[in-house]
């Protein structure tokens, strides 16, 4: 093991004790992180950290607190992580976390829109986004309406449309409307003696709305969990 790599361990092994500050001395922009739990995190939090701080092991490397944009990324991520009481909400982040290093702590990785939205939505959220995603090009209907020249007005909406426009809102998902006059022939008679056509022209309206992710909610989705 390198001595870089030791560095690391130690603040791992260390993480609820004192040893800590030791480990610290050589490598500053840590105490960023380390404040925070020296700060007067509860328990819980501190175990959270504690996994935290071991997942991170596996995936970093000391010459990254050389950056300024990674030790900003990583204090963010930090402290997020301690704070979100879902677990399966905790994985996301380790995964846009992982996005973000892969990223080379890329500028245009949207990492604190990313940590605010996952505060936003929930897990229904989170499945409703992967049903949108799993048909592609031809988008999600969620609301059909067709309204007929006597006043007849048939609406069917999808279960979850008020959370599909909150989702619309949240710039995940973009909703497209298409509408289309249709026409028929009037019909006169009866079951008995046969219907038989008007020559009048029957004309309804038709409106379909579709949902389809946007270019950064078709990023977004990759770091959610797939049950």
């Amino acid at each position: 093991m390198n001595d870089h790599q030791s560095k690391i361990e130690k603040i791992v092994k260390g993480a609820l004790g004192g040893a800590i500050d030791s480990a610290l001395s050589t490598t500053p922009a840590l105490a960023i992180v380390w404040g925070a739990i020296k700060g007067g995190v509860n328990a819980i939090r501190k175990k959270r950290a504690e996994v935290f701080l071991n997942f991170a092991v596996s995936n970093i490397n000391i010459e990254m607190f050389n950056n300024d944009q990674f030790v900003d990324g990583f204090s963010l991520t930090f402290e997020e992580y301690i704070k979100q009481r879902n677990e399966k909400k905790r994985k996301c982040i380790e995964n846009i976390f992982l996005g973000f290093v892969d990223s080379k702590f890329d500028d245009n990785f949207e990492i604190e829109r990313m940590y605010d939205l996952l505060n936003k939505i929930n897990l229904s959220h989170a499945k409703l986004l992967k049903d949108i995603q799993s048909v592609g090009v031809n988008g999600l209907e969620i609301y059909e309406d067709k309204k007929g020249e006597y006043g007849i007005n048939m609406d069917k909406k999808h279960d979850d449309y008020n959370e599909i426009k909150y989702l619309e809102y949240l710039g995940l998902v973009e909703i497209t409307n298409y509408r289309e006059l249709e026409s028929e022939e009037e019909l006169e008679g009866n079951r008995e003696d046969g219907f038989r056509e008007t020559g009048k022209l029957l004309y309804s309206l038709k409106q379909i709305e579709n949902a389809y992710l946007t270019n950064f909610g078709g990023k977004f989705i990759n770091y959610l969990l797939h049950d």
